[in-house]
């Protein structure tokens, strides 16, 4: 209905659900930390639960391609209030689990995906059958690279990699292993952030 007026009153102005969802989990995730280290006295205490929740959210982060999860942000604050190689492995075990299911949902519709991209003749179709091939044939690196450095493609390797066949066992330590560095990477600058005079 808020949609409708908004249309209403200014025609042709389309709301974008989708990025409206993704920019308040992304404000959550950056304020919830934050009200936790400030306003909750022994925040250690609740490490176990923020280890949990980074799993979850890590884990949806990886499995839910269509709609990405804010994941390092959370990283970042978190690394501040716990320890941040636990905050790392929380999440980027979390991570790399989701990424296995993307995996089996790829192989088991591989027939459909490849199908429809054997079909297509364009930019997107050579893209996929590419990035396809170097899965297939250089397994782990190329996990490991996707998974390292943040691109549009990560959130669709699983599928691709799945659909592709490539070896599932290289591929896995290739995500996990690179998504370690990337959170490690996350959390040590966020726990180096927290001492900044002023924001800690």
């Amino acid at each position: 209905m808020v949609t409708s007026v908004i249309t209403t009153i200014t025609p042709g102005f389309a709301v974008d659900r989708k990025m409206v969802a993704l920019l308040v989990a992304i404000g959550l995730a950056i304020l919830l930390p934050v009200l936790l280290h400030n306003y909750i006295p022994d925040a250690q205490s609740f490490a176990g639960a923020g280890y949990a929740a980074l799993f979850v959210v890590g884990f949806l982060s990886g499995a839910t391609f269509f709609l990405p999860m804010p994941i390092l942000p959370l990283v970042f604050t978190a690394g501040g209030i716990f320890n941040p190689g636990l905050v790392a492995l929380s999440s980027a075990t979390g991570m790399a689990a989701g990424m296995g299911l993307t995996y089996f949902i790829g192989a088991w519709i591989r027939h459909l995906i490849n199908w429809r991209i054997a079909t297509r003749a364009d930019r997107l179709g050579a893209a996929v059958r590419n990035v396809g091939a170097w899965l297939n044939h250089s397994s782990f690196v190329s996990a490991f690279a996707l998974a390292a450095v943040p691109n549009p493609i990560y959130d669709f390797a699983g599928v691709i990699a799945g659909s592709a066949h490539a070896p599932i066992g290289r591929f896995m330590l290739g995500i996990f292993l690179g998504k370690m560095v990337q959170a490690i990477v996350v959390a040590v600058a966020g726990s180096l952030a927290w001492r900044i005079p002023g924001l800690g």
